[in-house]
């Protein structure tokens, strides 16, 4: 049989370093089981309501769409479809309940605001908390890009 050579040696040492700061994770297994993810999401008070007062002049047939508390990876697949069942609409979107902003569901609302204004239909975010203001703003996206309408106190 071969000898291993030095350098083979050194190689499977840092492999086998490696294999302890960094372990396998398996990534096609989410942290909740899907049924569970359907059951939560659904649950999520995505229903129209009334339009607030504060919201932008428009038709008094409007619909609120209240966005859920954590707006995070599992939410942008049920968010975008929720806009998209809507689209050609006016729509206001009530950020009141947000405590959690990720990216996933900023690309969706940046989406549905440039599809909407492409449209030439009005979308707009109200009541947004400071939270969704703060993680707006860690993301690098200017609040009045994406917001419009009652700002927080």
């Amino acid at each position: 049989m071969a000898r291993e050579s030095v350098w083979q040696r050194r190689a499977r040492k840092c492999r086998s370093a490696k294999a302890e700061y960094y372990p396998k994770v398996d990534l096609t297994r989410s942290r909740h089981e899907p049924e569970e993810v359907l059951s939560a999401l659904e649950s999520l008070d995505l229903r129209a309501v009334a339009a607030p007062a504060a919201a932008p002049a428009a038709a008094e047939t409007d619909e609120a769409l209240r966005l859920p508390e954590c707006l995070d990876l599992l939410a942008a697949k049920p968010l975008a479809r929720a806009l998209l069942e809507r689209r050609g609409k006016p729509i206001v979107l009530d950020g009141s309940s947000v405590r959690q902003l990720g990216a996933q569901c900023v690309q969706v609302l940046l989406s549905a605001k440039r599809t909407w204004s492409a449209d030439g239909v009005a979308l707009s975010i109200v009541n947004c908390t400071p939270r969704m203001i703060g993680d707006l703003q860690l993301l690098g996206i200017d609040s009045t890009t994406l917001t419009s309408g009652e700002k927080p106190q």
